[in-house]
């Protein structure tokens, strides 16, 4: 049987890589000044080694765009890092059409040990199949 949080984590990788591969950190630190950050967060993952990103994905928590921190919490959670547990349990700010933040929060939560509301209580993304990993991971917890 497949091991649903290392499902999990792949999808929340997936979910959160946007763009080709960064080629050094600097460029990816210029994406975020320059450019409009979605996905700069997940595309740290492309890096060589994705812990040299941990200062920039750090930053990037207080960004005005909730979107944004919340990327960069949930990319810190697949690093192992906790200090964007304060974005993932705080109120949310804003909410995309599909959702999508629902699943990043969530899934970032369950890799952290953290508890998750129970389905019928939380907010759910458009992803079914991502959401499924959810409820998988929920249920072996």
């Amino acid at each position: 049987m497949t091991d649903p949080r290392k499902a999990l984590r792949e999808a929340l990788a997936q979910a959160l890589r946007q763009g080709p591969d960064p080629t050094t950190l600097a460029a990816l630190e210029r994406r975020a000044r320059d450019g409009v950050p979605y996905g700069v967060a997940g595309d740290a993952l492309g890096l060589a080694d994705p812990r040299e990103a941990l200062p920039l994905l750090q930053r990037m928590l207080g960004h005005e765009n909730w979107i944004v921190a919340v990327e960069a919490a949930a990319t810190l959670a697949l690093l192992g890092d906790r200090s964007g547990l304060t974005v993932l349990t705080g109120p949310a700010r804003s909410a995309t059409n599909s959702n999508i933040e629902s699943f990043l929060i969530h899934a970032a939560l369950l890799l952290l040990g953290e508890p998750v509301p129970p389905p019928e209580r939380r907010s759910r993304s458009v992803f079914l199949d991502r959401e499924a990993l959810i409820d998988a991971a929920c249920k072996r917890s």
